[in-house]
């Protein structure tokens, strides 16, 4: 599967049945493994775009801006344990 590619699945997750959708995104994932680098970029770039378009029109209507939920405590300590790795495997 290539990124450019004019795929269109036949449903989609949200409207699929649970055991449906649990067989979709098993091969969604499939297909985002076998993406290049850049094509994993340039997915990643249009779900930015999208983003912020989106973002931009909710302002635009007079909607407050989003506000992102906190990261879980568990994401913080990943990360400081990652960062505490990293600064040993550089002092090694």
């Amino acid at each position: 599967m290539s990124i450019d590619d004019d795929h269109t699945p036949p449903h989609t997750a949200a409207n699929a049945l649970p055991t449906e959708a649990i067989i979709q995104a098993k091969d969604n994932l499939a297909d985002l493994r076998a993406l290049t680098m850049e094509e994993r970029g340039k997915l990643i770039k249009m779900a930015c775009q999208a983003a912020a378009r989106l973002e931009r029109s909710k302002i635009l209507s007079g909607l407050p801006p989003s506000q992102p939920a906190p990261w879980p405590k568990s994401t913080w300590q990943f990360l400081k344990e990652h960062a505490r790795n990293a600064q040993r495997s550089a002092t090694d």
